[in-house]
């Protein structure tokens, strides 16, 4: 995360000036219930008289305040200038400040209750998805490893009924055939299980992009790569910034259909 801020200020000296000999700009900042709140401290010295030997100190103390969003981890958080200029006119001192506040998004987000809980799921309008444990991708392929079992049973109940003659009389039912009708039905249940599994695992090796996730909740979009897609188009579509992607992917090359992580924090 990176926010960039402007600020401009006008500043009076205790009397008139007339030229500044060295001037300095600091900064402070501590962080409570969501809040960043510091100073900027403006610090050095100026002559009253062009031909004074004398120096008078100066210091001026510029607050400032901002909100910080509940996923960001405040112990990484960051105010750096970026830029600095100023002027002055007998008593006044012009500064303009040009900053930044950055910092990284907490692996984990955790909350009191459930309340809490869906009031951030609320105000951020994200999607959450519940990432599978790794015995997730077998208890499922055992799931569908019954349905296939049943199926079968039930195709053989189906097969003896429809060899009914008018009589009430069950001929037997030719083990050959029943065998392919097994079989075809094995292929087909086979072939579901497959494709169910696939997305499985396509949706877990997008993931390891993040890192090692297990059993916790994880907030994100997927993108597949289109060939006329950039970092910037996909970035604008998102409304997201490179940096953040470069956060949970890595991008030193995208290719067509690569899928790409996209963090929705807002």
């Amino acid at each position: 995360m990176r926010e960039n801020y402007n600020l401009e200020k006008e500043l009076l000296f205790k009397n008139n000036i007339k030229d500044i000999t060295s001037i300095s700009l600091d900064s402070n900042f501590l962080v409570s219930d969501n809040k960043l709140k510091g100073n900027f401290l403006i610090n050095g010295e100026y002559k009253i008289h062009e031909v004074s030997i004398n120096r008078e100190n100066f210091n001026f103390k510029i607050p400032f305040e901002h909100d910080i969003k509940d996923d960001i981890d405040v112990n990484t958080l960051k105010v750096d200038i970026d830029n600095f200029i100023y002027d002055y006119s007998k008593d006044e001192l012009m500064v303009n400040i040009d900053y930044s506040i950055s910092g990284s998004r907490k692996d984990v987000l955790e909350f009191d209750n459930e309340e809490s809980l869906d009031d951030f799921l609320r105000d951020k309008e994200v999607e959450v998805v519940d990432i599978l444990d790794n015995n997730k991708t077998e208890e499922v392929k055992e799931e569908n490893k019954e349905e296939v079992k049943e199926d079968k049973e039930e195709n053989i109940d189906k097969q003896e009924n429809k060899e009914k003659d008018d009589r009430g009389v069950i001929d037997i039912v030719n083990d050959n055939e029943t065998t392919e009708i097994i079989k075809e039905n094995e292929i087909i249940k086979e072939n579901e299980v497959i494709e169910e599994n696939k997305e499985i695992i396509d949706t877990e090796e997008v993931l390891n992009n993040v890192g090692k996730i297990e059993d916790k909740f994880v907030v994100y979009k997927v993108h597949k790569v289109c060939e006329t897609d950039t970092l910037d188009s996909i970035a604008l579509k998102y409304h997201t910034t490179i940096d953040d992607l470069k956060e949970f992917n890595n991008l030193n090359e995208i290719k067509v259909n690569d899928k790409i992580i996209i963090p929705k924090y807002e």
